[in-house]
């Protein structure tokens, strides 16, 4: 799993491989991922990363 942090006015740039984007909240993402597990990732990084401050040996 990665982890980014971006301002709400950060500009998106797809590459060939993209059509769109959306910022979603947690919930909705967790309701329409499609992999197997990947509620689980999402929750853990809303939990680790949103409500609390990450640990510092997880920055590069």
């Amino acid at each position: 799993m990665f982890v980014g942090f971006v301002r709400e006015e950060q500009s998106v740039f797809l590459n060939d491989e993209h059509s769109e984007y959306q910022w979603i909240p947690f919930e909705k993402a967790k309701e329409i991922v499609s992999l197997p597990g990947n509620e689980e990732v999402l929750q853990s990084i809303e939990n680790n990363f949103v409500k609390k401050k990450p640990l510092s040996h997880l920055k590069i």
